[in-house]
C-alpha cells in the first residue's frame, strides 16, 4: 500500500506546473509576490538559494 501512495504523490507531483527561478526572477535577485493581500520578498542569495520572506 506505501508503494502505491508513494507512485501517486509522485504522478502528482509531475503533473504541478513547473516554472524556473530564471524565469520568475528574469535576471534580477529579487522579487515581490502579492498573495491573499500581504506582500512576499523572494531573493536568490549570493550562493544561489532562495529564500522567501513575508
Amino acid at each position: 500500500m506505501e508503494q502505491i501512495d508513494a507512485l501517486q504523490s509522485r504522478n502528482e507531483v509531475i503533473n504541478l506546473r513547473q516554472v524556473s527561478s530564471q524565469e520568475l526572477l528574469k535576471n534580477q535577485k529579487e522579487l515581490l509576490i502579492i498573495h491573499n493581500g500581504q506582500l512576499y520578498h523572494l531573493r536568490e542569495t549570493r550562493n544561489g538559494k532562495l529564500i522567501l520572506t513575508k
